[in-house]
């Protein structure tokens, strides 16, 4: 399957491509993966994009090829997610890559245009859901025959930033000074309103709860998952399975994972991870947490265990993601977390879903589980 465009091949990638895939990213981004891993970055890329445990399905990673030479790649990555009331096989698009002196001829179109071709197949005639997750003001603007629609609700980044000065210096792009200093002053108010909000909050102290770090999980997240998932219309499922591939998995980086149990049961987890690619200035990112619906004093258990892990480990920054107005959010902000105010596109396609999608679309966000972990920068 491919289509041709001058000396330029748009196909399906084939093995072997990944060195070349990993060299094209790597320019294009300026760094791949932009973390710090403890493999290659082709044994991560392998990890991430053929591993995946969907992809028995097949894969959809479309490349354009130049004369024997990979100058654009558009990735795909399948999961299996519940949407309404039923388990459907998604599709997320991910790093979309094509070097500068090949850009504006109408590559992305064509790049696009077989990978949804692919996609289509995987799924068969039956439905079709695959959704995406950017900032980029091009891809954001790109016209398309495939009707794309927004999330329910918006997504929300949080950011807890304990050494103003520092975040401004290291992080804030802001070139100028008086712009800069509001900001910086509207940061100092917002965590002083915080504190005061706050001030007489107490922890919870569930009895009974026990908290752990685990390497690999059990079967027992299966039977977390099976009582969790009928409180969500929007959640990619956490099975055995799919959670030891995305977390505990060296190639795909160092997570740190916990479980709350009570009677033997899991009642919630937490995955965290340091991102040390500048080790003078590590960044905290809860990438997943998930109590049991109605368990709002474990998942602020497993929060306040995030803040101490990063506290006593001097990470000044953490990052968080979450659908804004879930009732999550509102335990974030009673540990210093802020809207940091970026507003990312969290859009999907779909087709054939029926009163699945009705549901999905009339969401509460408390029925919306989109963490740092349903996507793939970190």
């Amino acid at each position: 399957m491919g289509a041709s465009t001058e000396e330029y091949i748009i196909r399906l990638y084939r093995s072997g491509d990944e060195d070349q895939i990993v060299k094209l990213l790597a320019e294009v981004f300026e760094q791949w993966p932009r973390f710090d891993i403890n493999c290659s970055p082709v044994d991560h890329w392998r990890w991430k994009f053929l591993d995946n445990p969907a992809n028995k399905e097949g894969q959809a990673n479309v490349v354009i090829d130049y004369n024997g030479e990979i100058v654009g790649v558009y990735h795909s990555m399948f999961f299996y997610t519940k949407i309404g009331k039923t388990r459907y096989l998604t599709n997320k698009g991910s790093d979309v890559a094509i070097q500068a002196k090949h850009q504006g001829k109408g590559l992305y179109s064509k790049l696009s245009k077989l990978k949804r071709e692919t996609e289509r197949e995987i799924f068969g005639s039956n439905y079709y859901f695959t959704y995406s997750l950017t900032a980029n003001p091009i891809l954001i603007n790109r016209k398309s025959k495939d009707p794309e629609y927004p999330f329910p609700h918006p997504l929300k980044y949080l950011v807890k930033i304990d050494d103003v000065e520092t975040y401004f210096e290291k992080v804030v792009k802001e070139k100028n000074p008086l712009k800069k200093t509001y900001l910086k002053l509207a940061v100092y108010g917002s965590k002083t309103l915080n504190k005061l909000a706050n001030l007489f909050a107490q922890p919870p102290q569930p009895r009974g709860v026990t908290f752990r770090e685990i390497a690999k999980f059990d079967e027992g997240i299966d039977v977390f998952y099976e009582k969790v998932k009928p409180h969500y219309n929007f959640i990619v499922e956490k099975t055995m399975t799919y959670m030891n591939w995305r977390y505990c998995d060296k190639r795909g980086g160092d997570f740190k994972v916990w479980l709350a149990e009570e009677s033997g049961e899991v009642v919630g987890f937490l995955v965290l991870r340091i991102n040390s690619l500048d080790p003078g200035y590590p960044v905290g990112f809860v990438i997943d947490l998930l109590a049991l619906t109605g368990r709002d004093d474990v998942a602020e258990c497993l929060l306040k265990l995030a803040v101490d892990y990063f506290s006593g480990r001097g990470v000044g920054v953490v990052h968080a993601q979450l659908i804004g107005g879930h009732p999550y959010e509102r335990l974030f902000g009673r540990y210093g977390f802020l809207d940091s105010r970026m507003v990312p596109h969290l859009a999907y396609r779909a087709s054939n879903l029926g009163e699945d999608l009705e549901m999905f679309t009339g969401s509460p966000a408390s029925m919306l589980h989109y963490p740092y972990g349903e996507g793939d920068a970190i």
